[in-house]
């Protein structure tokens, strides 16, 4: 895998960090904030989840960064932590959500075709974004780093600790449950 020089910043601001420097610490968070809350959006659905498991995974790096013995694998061992708040969070919320309902409840209205071409599109979203909510955490988790942060399998793999082959499978399980999923929805 090639490193980039975003990488290679990353690895010079953790290292800066873990040698006690805050300023580095800070340009990590900076950093590192916006794919923490789009991480954290995607795992939950829920926007008031984002900040309280961005800020839990931003108490957990303080507490961790020193003990990382690797520089190079932060940025997934950050996605890691992230994936593991967020599941942390679904398990204490467990509560169902409305919005396929309110999607499937809704009744079509007189729209030129453009505008109803883009609502349908807009609501299949929706509809996919809430069959992921039903997912079960590690594939969803699977599902927004390779779908939604566009990230290779082998990344995906050192951010959540997996081999590349049970990446590849539960990417293969996620889309199989998904289609089921969808099926159901449209029946």
């Amino acid at each position: 895998m090639t490193r980039s020089f975003d990488n290679i910043q990353d690895e010079i601001l953790v290292l800066a960090a873990q040698a006690g420097d805050a300023a580095a610490f800070e340009a990590i968070l900076r950093r590192w904030l916006p794919l923490m809350r789009r991480h954290a959006s995607r795992l939950t659905g829920d926007s008031d989840a984002v900040e309280e498991v961005s800020q839990e995974s931003c108490l957990a790096l303080v507490g961790a960064l020193a003990g990382l013995q690797d520089p190079a694998s932060a940025r997934g061992w950050m996605l890691r932590i992230v994936t593991h708040k967020a599941a942390d969070w679904v398990r204490r919320r467990q509560r169902d959500r409305e919005l396929i309902r309110t999607i499937q409840n809704r009744e079509p209205r007189d729209v030129p075709t453009d505008l109803q071409r883009e609502r349908e599109s807009h609501d299949r979203a929706a509809l996919i974004r809430a069959a992921c909510m039903h997912l079960p955490t590690d594939l969803r988790a699977v599902v927004s780093l390779y779908y939604g942060e566009g990230l290779p399998v082998a990344v995906i793999a050192d951010a959540l600790g997996a081999p590349t082959g049970t990446i590849k499978s539960r990417l293969h399980e996620a889309r199989a449950q998904l289609i089921v999923l969808l099926e159901r929805k449209s029946a």
